[in-house]
């Protein structure tokens, strides 16, 4: 989790705080295009869409308890 626990202290969240990282994937709506961070390797979906050309990627940051359905 190197890659996502420096990207919060970027935005100085305390990284002890219970979270849930979500980034909307580029074209798709937020019912239907939220994707959970839960670790380095799932940021290579999101970095995917870098590699595309995507200039802009929206990340939702949950605090205490997540809503969403984790698989």
């Amino acid at each position: 989790m190197d890659v996502l626990e420096d990207m919060i202290k970027k935005i100085v969240y305390d990284f002890g705080l219970v979270f849930y990282i979500h980034f909307k994937e580029p074209y798709v709506c937020l019912d239907f295009g939220l994707r959970t961070l839960r670790c380095d390797n799932d940021l290579e979906a999101m970095y995917d869409h870098v590699l595309t050309r995507v200039k802009l990627i929206n990340i939702y940051v949950e605090h205490w308890r997540s809503t969403m359905m984790l698989h």
